[in-house]
């Protein structure tokens, strides 16, 4: 095993060339870690938790040598993850103890790179291959001695030993292009953190996703990479097979309430629980052992305080054991075979990180970063196409305008456009993209893998070049079709495309300003949308455009007198170093900012007072004491599923290549998969990474993978239920689906919320309500999720996916799928099962990768069909990882890969003659109705649990703004935007004055720039909720009119207030003179349209980031359409005016406050352009009787009720 792959020159697999390096021991005494609990009053009873504080740590002691693997175990909720992240420096909550690493500060071994850190989330970039991806890792982190050659050699052998050759040449790939699979990007990023070569590798679960044989092989890498090179290893591992279990040097096993039960050996720990009283139960997997015997079973009253007992015991034994021992385990337990211990050459400590210089990390991240642009196609040609069509939507709005009055003042509109609405585009694109990129530049800062001044040269040199290029496209197209003067050509276009250009680079540096002071979309949209009005100065820079001799009938064309009139200065060079300065100042800024405030991780999850009454709760314990039975009619019928044949492949197309044009490649994802899935009986679908589990749950359900535009899916095959051919609404109306993972899930409600929440929503709609709340008890009981029962589910709260199984049980499904999580037909994928979960599955389909069937059948015949082909069960192994181990390909060396395809080929060819002789058998004892009084009954008995809409819109508005007011940052978003807005414009326009300039800032003030807030505010929470809706919609229980509604009547105070707020301040700080009520109808209307814009696009496109682009480049274009800045229009732009509700707004606002009665006075040195409030009206081209202000107004009303409708429709289309 580990031994095997020791070779004498201190490398380790197929992995040679690692350099020494400086070994690291770790000492532990009392460390402690604890949160703050939020909630009213003092919360009792909870384990490990005193008043407002909640301990995850108590009293941790222990020590681990260098060159050592030490495994971190223990069940759910036991702090894991926190131990691990507190011995990694990582944020945990409040500290106390002592940690020393080779008895000193760990703060300088941080510092100095020596230390590396897996997460549990794989943050990579999407756009590279796998062996980009560990090339660029390894140039940024090995020495720069190593020759380039030897660097690649070594990335090349972790591919091998990682077993990663086959999907070496593939993008990592993201949700809009596919790419690698989940596990495989898990060893990617081992990958990487391998090749930092430290001294100390902390890993948060390594082996999650991972097949059981990719996982042994991973486990074997780091033992052996460990005691060849002298390596410290920490991780955490949940459910380690018995040979893995055996390969930990130590393991550390923590019991609920993060207090500690064992440290030492792996086979001290079976003694050790053996001397308190805990055999170990025949051949029982020692890691299973040891973990149940330190679980509380929280499923009934009596096991959980038989099972507390037991723990308090043994954490007593071992707080005893330590106490006379110390912190070194007694001989009489230890395993570790001292006799092969190697003298290695020692490395001084350095303080400096090793790796590349400046230089080097500059040009690796600048080839990385383009070559990762490259290949995404959504933000390139994105930008490419929003540039073209913005440039030639702005060139038409003010094609060639005439020298008079009217022209003058659209070609001040265009410079005004040109200056403002590409560069707010600009920056809310770029905010959305860099929210991506920031996961993978937090994850490498804290690695040490680079510095900020490289990365912000790198990301400045590159993205500023092609955006560079894509500004000076923009001011061609606007340039010329807007006509700006074209005397002295050269010039005057090069000041108007340099300023087209810093504008452009200023925005990218602003958008990294945003991003540097908060890391989400929601909330950098947030500060650049408040921050986006200070770059309104930045439209003096292009008045030198304005024709100084412009000839025209009257003074007001001269263009002296146009600059004069708006206080603008015709120097061009103090705002050009301005604009200079500006630039620098947010570059440095941002970098200042990412440098001394790197970001934090996850925070540990929140609990909420639990409200519950004792009359609640005696409700909810007399049902536990009586469990309610559902009625024989409120049954599922049972279903027998078959398939027959079923094959699914992707056709690939590249390039621009149309969906008719025949694929350039097709990738076989399922083959040829002939199984039966018999009622009342579990079975388990097994197989390696990349085997077609996942997607073949997604076809179980009639449900289709999302892939991206460029890759098309085909199945062929017949699935059957009861020997009957479903529609799509029977297979939904008799299936649950359990995802993954729960980012689906609201993430401020617990784990008791959502369980009730969703048992109120999804049981049938005859059961009263005490009965529905006490079976969501009952699942939170048999899940074990009683200690998290008040735990939110968002951050690092309720985890592990029994939550989503648990909304699955409250449907009672006739056929339950389940994607990876451990009477009815229950089919389920698994990765890693434990060898006493093996007898528990009555039925195995095991696939290779390819989606090839190796076997089909009852799990008990799995090994005996083995053994037939003279492959033997070694003893004390688990059948499961067993098999797996059969069909997996290793692809560590050339050897090993042709000796083991060889067999993987041999067991399918063997199964497929087996089955073709054999035909299809399945039994079952359960009497089956045929397939058509299937379906009916199904369909019937779905309809019975849905609600009709009067029950379930107070549940669901109930639930939605629990969860919101408990994100006091989102509600703060939703008021801050409108009040942040009105402070920002007081700044500017406060107290106007009844003069010509007067005119022009009410003129100015008047876009409907609010109308960006309601947009904001969607995206803030809609995505969100939307998730969950979706989730729910599939499975019946949520109509859209019902969910529609549900957002509507939380959104509305929001939007009341923020009208109001608008209005207030426009009329009583900026100075408008009309009627407060107006402003306040009109600021409500604009951010109410902006919500129905918002909910429209965030349905369509499931990123928010593109949504953003593409909704704001729509507003901003209607914005400029409305009536204020541009006032000759093309007819054809004219007519599609009329469906804008801020065409209605501009009208019914400035009727109002340019009332025929407003009188201004007039500079007598300048032209009067506006003496009246009528010549204003008239200038704009408005109408202004009576008639019209009453249509205006209603076209307004009308409006607000179609845009709204059609967000509606929308989401009726996309969501059926």
């Amino acid at each position: 095993m580990a031994a095997e792959l020791a070779s004498p020159d201190g490398s380790f697999g197929n992995i040679r060339g690692f350099g020494a390096i400086h070994p690291v021991s770790i000492t532990v005494k009392g460390l402690g870690v604890s949160v703050t609990v939020k909630g009213k009053g003092k919360e009792k009873g909870s384990e490990g938790q005193t008043g407002g504080q909640r301990s995850i740590l108590q009293n941790i002691s222990l020590h681990v040598p260098a060159g050592k693997l030490m495994a971190i175990m223990g069940g759910s909720g036991s702090g894991k993850t926190t131990l691990l992240n507190a011995l990694a420096d990582r944020p945990v909550g409040k500290v106390s103890g002592e940690i020393a690493f080779n008895g000193e500060d760990p703060k300088k071994f941080f510092k100095s790179g020596m230390v590396a850190y897996v997460q549990q989330q794989d943050n990579l970039l999407p756009y590279i291959t796998v062996r980009e991806t560990l090339r660029y890792a390894a140039r940024l982190r090995l020495p720069q001695s190593m020759a380039l050659e030897k660097k690649y050699d070594l990335v090349e052998s972790v591919i091998l030993e990682l077993g990663l050759k086959e999907c070496a040449n593939t993008l990592v790939g993201d949700e809009w292009r596919k790419g690698i699979s989940g596990g495989e990007k898990r060893r990617v990023s081992v990958g990487v953190q391998l090749l930092m070569n430290p001294s100390l590798i902390f890993m948060d679960e390594p082996t999650t996703g991972l097949d059981s044989f990719s996982a042994r092989s991973l486990i074997e890498t780091l033992v052996s990479l460990a005691h060849k090179t002298n390596r410290t290893i920490i991780l955490s591992i949940h459910q380690p097979r018995s040979d893995i279990f055996s390969c930990f040097d130590q393991i550390t096993l923590l019991a609920r309430g993060g207090r500690l039960a064992y440290c030492g050996s792996p086979r001290g720990s079976v003694r050790f629980l053996e001397s308190v009283g805990f055999p170990l139960i025949g051949d029982m997997n020692g890691a299973d052992f040891i973990v149940d015997t330190v679980a509380i079973d929280d499923r009934t009253e009596e096991s959980e305080v038989e099972s507390k007992k037991n723990v308090d015991r043994i954490v007593r034994a071992w707080e005893a054991r330590v106490e006379e021992h110390g912190l070194a385990e007694p001989a009489s337990l230890t395993s570790l075979n001292k006799e092969n211990e190697r003298v290695f050459e020692l490395v001084e400590f350095n303080v400096r990180v090793q790796g590349a210089g400046f230089g080097e990390q500059v040009s690796v991240l600048s080839r990385r970063m383009i070559a990762n642009m490259w290949e995404d196609r959504l933000t390139l040609w994105g930008s490419v196409l929003e540039v073209l069509i913005m440039g030639a939507v702005i060139g038409a709005i003010f094609w060639r305008p005439n020298q008079d009055p009217d022209g003058m003042y659209s070609r001040k509109s265009a410079l005004y456009t040109c200056c403002a609405m590409q560069n707010y585009l600009g920056v809310m694109f770029m905010i959305y993209k860099l929210s991506l990129d920031m996961k993978v530049f937090d994850r490498e800062r804290m690695d040490k893998m680079y510095s900020v001044p490289a990365y912000m040269i790198s990301w400045v040199s590159v993205n500023f070049t092609i955006y560079g290029f894509l500004a000076v496209v923009f001011s061609v197209l606007t340039y010329f079709m807007v006509a700006l003067r074209t005397d002295d050509l050269a010039y005057h276009f090069g000041i108007f495309t340099l300023n087209s250009v810093l504008q452009q680079w200023i925005t990218m540096a602003f958008s990294f300003f945003c991003i540097s002071f908060a890391r989400d979309f929601a909330t950098a949209s947030l500060i650049a949308s408040m921050s986006t009005l200070d770059r309104s100065n930045t439209i003096r820079l292009t008045c030198p455009s304005i024709p100084v001799e412009a000839v025209a009938a009257r003074a007001a064309c001269d263009g002296n007198t146009l600059i004069a009139a708006t206080g603008f200065d015709a120097s061009k060079t103090i705002p050009l170093i301005g604009l200079g300065a500006l630039l620098v100042g947010k570059i440095l800024i941002a970098a200042l900012v990412l440098h001394l405030f790197p970001a934090q991780g996850a925070k540990q999850g929140g609990t909420a007072a639990d409200k519950k009454d004792k009359k609640d709760k005696k409700k909810v314990i007399a049902s536990d004491q009586a469990s309610i039975e559902i009625e024989h009619s409120e049954k599922p019928p049972s279903v027998s599923l078959e398939l027959k044949d079923l094959s699914l492949d992707f056709h690939i197309r590249k390039g621009f290549s149309s969906k008719s044009a025949p694929p350039q490649e097709t990738k076989k994802i399922l083959k040829s998969i002939s199984a039966t899935f018999p009622p009342g009986q579990l079975t388990a679908i097994l197989g390696s990474s990349g085997a077609g589990k996942s997607t073949l749950l997604h076809l179980l359900h009639a449900r289709s993978s999302d892939l991206p535009s460029h890759i098309t899916a085909e199945s062929n095959g017949i699935m059957l239920h009861n020997g009957k051919e479903f529609s799509k609404d029977a297979i939904n109306a008799c299936t649950a689906s359990v995802r993954q993972d729960d980012s689906h899930l609201l993430p401020a409600l617990t784990a008791r919320e959502t369980l009730r929440y969703a048992a109120l929503l999804r049981l049938p709609s005859a059961w009263p309500k005490d009965r529905k709340i006490a079976r969501a008890e009952e699942v939170l009981l048999e899940l074990g999720l009683k200690e998290c029962a008040n735990t939110v589910v968002g951050g690092e709260g309720v985890k592990g996916g029994r939550l989503s199984v648990g909304l699955a049980m409250l449907m009672d499904p006739a056929i339950l799928l389940l994607d990876e999580p451990t009477g009815r037909t229950v089919v389920c994928t698994i990765h890693q099962p434990r060898s006493d979960i093996f007898p528990l599955l009555d039925r195995i389909l095991l696939l290779a990768r390819g989606g090839r069937v190796v076997y089909q059948g009852p799990g008990s015949t799995l090994v005996p069909h083995f053994s037939s082909l003279n492959h033997q069960l070694p003893i004390l192994t688990n059948p499961a990882d067993f098999a797996l181990d059969l069909a997996s390909v290793d692809l560590r060396s050339d050897a090993v890969e042709e000796e083991s395809r060889a067999r993987v080929d041999s067991l399918i060819e063997s199964w497929n003659s087996k089955s073709a002789e054999a035909g299809p058998s399945a039994s079952s004892n359960v009497p089956l109705l045929s397939g058509e009084e299937t379906s009916l009954r199904v369909l019937a008995l779905s309809n019975s649990k849905q609600l009709s809409l009067m029950s379930s819109l107070p549940l669901l508005v109930s639930r939605s703004w629990l969860n919101l007011r408990r994100q006091p940052g989102l509600v703060a978003a939703r008021v801050m935007n409108v009040f942040a807005l009105g402070v920002i414009f007081s700044m500017y326009f406060a107290r106007m004055a009844n003069d010509q300039s007067g005119v022009i800032s009410r003129i100015g003030l008047m876009p409907g720039s609010i109308v960006f807030i309601g947009m904001l505010n969607c995206i803030a929470v809609f995505p969100q909720e939307l998730l969950l809706f979706r989730f729910e919609h599939q499975d019946g229980t949520t109509s859209v009119e019902s969910f529609f509604l549900t957002y509507m009547i939380n959104e509305l105070p929001f939007e009341i207030v923020g009208g109001v707020i608008y209005g207030l301040f426009s009329i009583y700080v900026m100075g408008l003179q009309m009627n407060v009520g107006w402003m306040i109808l009109i600021a409500f209307a604009n951010i109410f349209a902006g919500e129905s814009i918002g909910i429209a696009f965030c349905t369509i496109f499931s990123k928010p980031g593109f949504s953003v682009q593409i909704m704001s480049a729509v507003i901003s274009v209607v914005n400029q359409m409305q009536g204020f800045l541009s006032v000759n229009m093309p007819s054809f732009l004219n007519i599609l005016n009329y469906l804008s509700l801020l065409r209605y707004g501009a009208r019914v606002l400035a009727t109002h406050e340019f009332d025929s009665t407003r009188v201004y006075s007039c500079d007598p040195t300048l032209p009067c352009q506006y003496p009246t409030g009528d010549s204003v009206i008239k200038f704009l081209g408005f109408e202004s009787s009576e008639h019209d202000k009453m249509l205006n107004l209603v076209g307004v009303l009308v409006s607000l009720v179609v845009y709204r409708f059609l967000a509606y429709i929308v989401m009726k289309r996309a969501l059926p």
